[in-house]
């Protein structure tokens, strides 16, 4: 007998969520104040519900995936709310990006009625739900995010543990940050060169194939921005290790194809250390080396 699942919110992510669920089969019964999703849906073998309590009463799992805190305490906690509908041993998976201090709420009074709640935040956007490529950043008991994870791999390429309940809207509140900050910058540096009158269609060029064009990789406490090749054969990184908010490493290396032939590869290395505490306060260590491999 397949799983029983609720999925309650159907805008531009929730509704492809839905429809890969109805894909792989599970009996499913979606909820949504506009008419048009549900029907969508309908057409792929959902059931459709008139309230949110008629989803909680049907449900195994109850996915939610609306606009705001407000909402999502309203639409669990609220007086017509699922919790109070829902059977001991069914789970909430919370969807919506809200402050984790909510979906903590919800999960002690979902504790009394021995219903498990987990957020589940993801990031991949409208084409990833689409594509069934989405990444979960998932809080809770391992208990409840095992119980749900069959649900959340009809949607998702990679399900990321992070903790107890609110670590993965913490992970995704901070994901959100780095690409938030990212956009701002790109946003000023456009603003600047149009009131400086550059062409901006040329500016895209230049930073496309510039070192403003970065991919970042956070590996522990080290950060790492790859940019672009801005000569043939080199690609130039820059790697910033974090071990403390009083002390920073910036390291910068590239790698240079000498012979495409015999993938002859050198490595150059330079490093820079700046510890702002204690007594060496303003001190800075450098060193280099050069390394050659072949493979």
């Amino acid at each position: 007998m397949q799983t029983k699942v609720g999925f309650i919110g159907l805008g531009q992510i929730g509704k492809p969520m839905a429809i890969n669920a109805a894909k792989k089969g599970f009996d499913l019964m979606v909820y949504d104040l506009q008419e048009q999703p549900t029907m969508e849906l309908a057409a792929s073998g959902a059931k459709i519900a008139v309230s949110a309590k008629e989803v909680a009463a049907h449900s195994e799992i109850v996915q939610i995936a609306v606009r705001d805190g407000i909402q999502v305490e309203a639409l669990v906690l609220g007086e017509a709310g699922v919790l109070a509908s829902m059977k001991p041993g069914s789970a909430i998976a919370v969807h919506s990006t809200i402050h984790p201090k909510i979906v903590k709420k919800i999960g002690a009074s979902a504790l009394a009625l021995r219903v498990g709640v987990i957020d589940a935040a993801i990031s991949g956007g409208e084409s990833g739900a689409s594509a069934a490529r989405l990444a979960y950043m998932v809080g809770g008991d391992k208990e409840w995010v095992e119980k749900c994870r069959p649900v959340l791999a009809a949607s998702g390429a990679n399900i990321f543990h992070v903790g107890e309940l609110g670590k993965g809207l913490a992970a995704k509140l901070c994901h959100q940050l780095i690409l938030c900050i990212n956009m701002i910058s790109a946003y000023e540096g456009t603003r600047l060169g149009d009131k400086a009158g550059v062409d901006l269609k040329l500016l895209q060029e230049i930073v496309h194939l510039g070192s403003a064009q970065v991919r970042l990789w956070i590996i522990g406490s080290v950060i790492i921005a790859v940019t672009t090749q801005c000569r043939r054969g080199t690609r130039f990184f820059t790697k910033i290790s974090v071990s403390s908010l009083s002390s920073l490493t910036i390291s910068g290396f590239r790698f240079q194809e000498r012979d495409s032939s015999s993938k002859c590869l050198t490595q150059s290395w330079v490093s820079r250390s700046s510890n702002k505490g204690g007594s060496r306060a303003g001190t800075a260590e450098a060193q280099s080396f050069t390394r050659t491999s072949y493979g």
